[in-house]
C-alpha cells in the first residue's frame, strides 16, 4: 500500500492533521507554565482534534476498506488496533463536551454574539 501514490498522500494528510494537534497542545502546555492568560485554546484542541481523530479514522477506512473493521487475527491489520481506533474515534467525540460545545465555548470566549467575552474558568 505504501507505494501507492495516493495512498501516501493521504497518509501524509493523517500526519498533518495529527502534527496540528500536537502543536496546539504544545502551545496550551506553555500557555499554562508561563502562566499566560488563556480563553479559546483549551477548546481549541479539544474540538480540532476530536475532528482530526474522526478525519483520520475515515481516511484510513479509505484506504484499507473491510480489513479496517474486522477482529479476525488472520485478516487483520496491525493485530486489530486498527479496528479499535476505527471504534474509538466516534466514541471519543464526546469526552470533555461535543464538538458543538467546544464551539460554543470558543465562541463565547472571543466574545461573538455577545458584548462581553467569557474568561475562561469562569461561568456566565
Amino acid at each position: 500500500l505504501s507505494s501507492n501514490p495516493e495512498v501516501r498522500t493521504r497518509l501524509t494528510e493523517i500526519y498533518i492533521r495529527s502534527e496540528i494537534v500536537r502543536l496546539f497542545g504544545v502551545r496550551n502546555f506553555w500557555l499554562a507554565n508561563a502562566k499566560q492568560p488563556r480563553s479559546y485554546e483549551g477548546s481549541q484542541l479539544s474540538y480540532f482534534e476530536k475532528m482530526a481523530t474522526l478525519e483520520n479514522a475515515e481516511t484510513i477506512l479509505d484506504i484499507l476498506g473491510p480489513y479496517a473493521l474486522v477482529k479476525d487475527p488472520n485478516r487483520t491489520v496491525l493485530k486489530t488496533a486498527i479496528e479499535l481506533d476505527q471504534r474509538n474515534s466516534i466514541v471519543n467525540l464526546h469526552p470533555a463536551g461535543t464538538a458543538d460545545i467546544q464551539k460554543v465555548i470558543m465562541a463565547r470566549r472571543i466574545g461573538i454574539g455577545r458584548s462581553v467575552r467569557e474568561k475562561a474558568g469562569a461561568l456566565a
